[in-house]
């Protein structure tokens, strides 16, 4: 992810792990909000070169960083359902699509990847949806995790599983009471 314009990230603790948070200008400059580029988790060996992803930022010094993390901080203790935060991701016109799609999957609720293509139009590209969630830059606030397949179990890297599974258990807890 090269860097544009004034992109900025910083790292962010939470309950599953740390994580990155990228912040850039919006287009035309300074004319439109800043919005959230990138969102993973940082896990150890796997930190990426730190030089494309901009300058380091004082996340208390950064409203948009200062609000990526204290929406964070209210999902894991199940105080928030929906993020607000604004999305500038990179990606094909098919991914931002897609994004977009699964990001009107309510909280507490899963849908598979088939059924993220056939509410786009096209059932037929329920791979091609996996690979775009697979692409995703933002994890949790795009919440990839609520798509599953079309059994109901969740796929991708074990630890990225486990990630997912307690995404979706949290909502489940906090939907019915739990919490």
């Amino acid at each position: 992810m090269p860097a544009t314009g004034k992109q900025r990230y910083c790292r962010v603790s939470t309950p599953l792990g740390d994580m990155v948070a990228v912040a850039a200008a919006g287009a035309c400059g300074e004319r439109l909000p800043d919005g959230l580029r990138a969102l993973f988790f940082g896990d150890p060996g796997e930190d990426p070169s730190t030089e494309h992803l901009g300058s380091p930022a004082e996340v208390g010094a950064d409203p948009l960083l200062r609000s990526v993390e204290l929406q964070l901080d209210e999902f894991f203790t199940g105080a928030r359902t929906e993020f607000s935060v604004p999305l500038l991701p990179l990606g094909s016109d098919f991914e931002q699509r897609v994004w977009r799609s699964v990001c009107h999957i309510p909280y507490g609720e899963t849908a598979s990847y088939g059924a993220v293509a056939a509410e786009m139009g096209n059932p037929g590209l329920a791979r091609a949806v996996a690979r775009a969630l697979a692409h995703s830059p933002i994890s949790i606030i795009v919440p990839c995790h609520r798509v599953v397949r079309a059994d109901g179990g969740l796929s991708g890297r074990h630890r990225d599983v486990d990630r997912r599974r307690s995404m979706i258990a949290l909502e489940a807890e906090t939907l019915h009471g739990l919490r």
